[in-house]
């Protein structure tokens, strides 16, 4: 499993980004994986690497199509390879 924190948002369109940032987290959910956008950035999970690099450059290529030239990101991923992990599990052992 593979969970991934991201923030996106273009820097070329003025303080008021919240639109670009739904269009990135709406093409982050039309991939059909779990996700949950929060008020900096959005984490989804995978279930390999490759999928969270696909799934990050579809919400690029969005923004880029909206006429961002200059976007900025920060990934930060967790994959776990020996036993199963989800989101939900990692919240629960905070909660």
């Amino acid at each position: 499993m593979v969970i991934a924190q991201l923030t996106m948002f273009p820097t070329d369109q003025g303080i008021s980004v919240g639109s670009y940032v739904k269009k990135a987290v709406d093409r982050i959910r039309e991939s059909g994986v779990k996700v949950i956008p929060g008020a900096m950035s959005t984490t989804f999970e995978t279930e390999t690497l490759e999928e969270v690099f696909s799934i990050v450059q579809a919400a690029r290529d969005e923004l880029s199509k909206s006429g961002c030239k200059r976007i900025y990101l920060s990934l930060t991923v967790d994959e776990r390879v020996d036993k199963p992990a989800s989101m939900e599990t990692k919240i629960n052992r905070i909660s």
